[in-house]
C-alpha cells in the first residue's frame, strides 16, 4: 500500500533548517556509513498506537474474542514472548502466536491464519516517512554505505517487502533483530552488529533513530555520531492538546475497539502532518494553519457523517466549508482514510469522531480562533469566545525512572498497552493530578 498523496502544506523555515542541518551531518566527508532505524525513522504506520493493527484484525475475526479481546491477548502474548527471549534480541511473530495458541482457545489453524494476516497488513500499511527518506536519498547520493535496522517481530520477508514498496531496497545491509543472537546487553549487541555490518570505524558511522537512549546516547558513547528523528506521533502530541483531551474525556473506553476510527484518524494526522517535526505554536493546536485544522477536524466530520451538536458546532462546520484551505484539508483526510481503511468500512468502531469538532467548539486556542474571524460575524465570534475554556488533558507519556517492586508486579499482571493497564494508569493519573509527567 504505497500512497503518495502530496499534501500542499508549505515547509516552514524551522522545518527547512532542521532538515538542512541533518542533511549536512549525513553528507559529511568524514562519514562513510549511515545507519537508519526502520520503523519511525524511515517508515511510518497510519496508527496512533501499536495495538491499532490488532484491533483491525479483531474486526475481521470477531469470533476469536471471548472474555478477553484478541487485541489484549495479542499484547499479552508478545509481552510474555519478550520475557522468554532465549538469547534473541527480539521475539519472532511465530513465538508470539505459539504463546497465543497455548493460552487461548484459538486453534492452531486459526492462529496461523491470523498470524499470516497480521504480516500481510503490516506490510500493506507501511508508508515511507518523507523526512527519513530525504536523509536516505542524500546518503545514497553521496555513496555512503547504508544499514537499516528493523526492530520488529516480523520476518525478513515482510521487511524486504516493506523496503521495496517504500523505496529503500537499495540499502546495503538489513539487520532484523528477531534473527540476532543477544550476546550481552541487547542495545550493545545491536549497535555492535550495526558497526560490524558497516565495515567502518565507529567515528565514520552516523546512526539515525527515534530513541534518545539507544539511538543517540549509545552510539555517541561508542564513538559514533547520531541524530534524533522524533516519531511523528510524538511530534503530534507535543504540538497539540487534542489527544490529551480525548483520552481524558474517554478515560475508561478510549482504548476499546469502539474508538478505533478515531485512533486511525490520529495515526493519519501524525503520519501526514507531523512527518517533519513542527515547533508547537503558542495558543494553537493546529500550527496556526487552516489546512491542518481542516485536515483533522473537517476530515473526522467527513468520515463520520455525524450531524454537529449545537449551534456553535453547526456554525463552525459552516465556516470551515467556506474556507478553501480547511475544506481541502478535510477532503484530503477523507480521501486518505478511505484509501487506507475503506476495506474495513462497517467493521470498525466510529465512536468519538465528533470529539475534534467538540474540542474546537469548547477549547479552541486563541491563535486558531483567529483563522475563523473572517468567516464568522462579530456577534457570533463573541458568543463562541465566551464559552471557550482550558481543556482537561490526560498526561500522555512520562519519563520512567527505575521501576519499584509495585510497578514490576503491575507489569507482570497487566502488560503495558492492555486496556486494563491503560485504565489503571488513567485512574492513577486522575488521583495524582499534580504529578509531573
Amino acid at each position: 500500500m504505497k500512497y503518495s498523496l502530496e499534501l500542499k502544506i508549505p515547509v516552514s523555515q524551522e522545518q527547512r533548517e532542521l532538515l538542512d542541518k541533518m542533511m549536512t551531518q549525513v553528507e559529511s566527508g568524514g562519514i562513510k556509513a549511515v545507519s537508519f532505524k526502520l520503523f519511525g525513522t524511515l517508515v511510518n504506520m497510519p496508527f496512533s498506537k501499536k495495538y491499532d493493527l490488532y484491533l483491525l484484525i479483531q474486526s475481521e475475526f470477531p469470533e476469536i474474542s471471548g472474555k478477553k479481546s484478541f487485541s489484549d491477548m495479542r499484547i499479552e502474548a508478545e509481552a510474555e514472548a519478550e520475557r522468554k527471549l532465549n538469547g534473541k534480541c527480539s521475539p519472532a511473530i511465530s513465538d508470539i502466536y505459539k504463546i497465543l495458541e497455548k493460552k487461548s482457545k484459538i486453534s492452531g489453524e486459526m492462529c496461523s491464519r491470523i498470524m499470516n494476516r497480521e504480516c500481510e497488513l503490516a506490510a500493506k500499511f507501511a508508508l515511507p516517512r518523507n523526512f527519513g527518506k530525504s536523509l536516505f536519498r542524500r546518503a545514497s547520493e553521496r555513496r555512503k554505505k547504508i544499514i537499516i535496522t528493523a526492530d520488529t517481530v516480523y520476518p525478513r520477508s515482510v521487511i524486504v517487502r516493506i523496503l521495496s514498496q517504500c523505496g529503500y531496497e537499495t540499502c546495503n545491509e538489513l539487520i532484523v533483530l528477531n534473527e540476532l543472537e543477544c550476546e550481552n546487553k541487547r542495545e550493545n549487541t545491536v549497535f555492535s552488529e550495526i558497526l560490524r555490518k558497516s565495515g567502518v570505524s565507529a567515528e565514520q558511522l552516523i546512526h539515525i533513530g527515534t530513541d534518545v537512549a539507544n539511538d543517540v546516547e549509545l552510539p555517541i558513547m561508542n564513538g559514533s555520531k547520531a541524530l534524533l528523528s522524533a516519531e511523528s506521533v510524538q511530534n503530534m502530541i507535543k504540538s497539540c492538546r487534542i489527544r490529551g483531551y480525548v483520552q481524558a474525556r474517554q478515560l475508561y473506553d478510549y482504548d476499546s475497539a469502539d474508538f478505533l476510527a478515531l485512533h486511525l484518524a490520529f495515526g493519519l494526522f501524525a503520519a501526514y502532518i507531523f512527518d517533519i517535526p513542527r515547533k508547537s505554536q503558542l495558543h494553537s493546536d493546529f500550527c496556526t494553519n487552516a489546512y491542518i485544522l481542516g485536515f483533522f477536524v473537517c476530515g473526522c466530520c467527513n468520515v463520520s457523517g455525524n450531524i454537529p451538536d449545537g449551534s456553535i458546532q453547526k456554525m463552525l462546520v459552516s465556516a470551515m466549508e467556506q474556507n478553501n484551505d480547511m475544506k481541502r484539508g478535510g477532503d484530503d483526510f477523507a480521501h486518505l482514510f478511505s484509501r487506507y481503511f475503506g476495506e474495513f468500512s462497517g467493521k470498525i468502531g466510529m465512536r468519538g469522531m465528533n470529539l475534534p469538532l467538540e474540542f474546537i467548539a469548547q477549547h479552541c486556542g486563541e491563535a486558531d480562533r483567529r483563522l475563523f474571524r473572517p468567516l464568522i460575524t462579530a456577534e457570533n465570534m463573541t458568543e463562541w469566545e465566551n464559552i471557550i475554556s482550558e481543556p482537561d488533558t490526560a498526561p500522555l507519556h512520562r519519563q520512567r525512572s527505575e521501576q519499584n517492586s509495585l510497578e514490576k508486579l503491575a507489569d507482570r499482571m497487566f502488560p503495558s498497552g492492555t486496556r486494563v493497564r491503560n485504565i489503571a494508569d488513567g485512574i492513577l493519573v486522575k488521583i495524582k493530578g499534580k504529578i509531573h509527567f
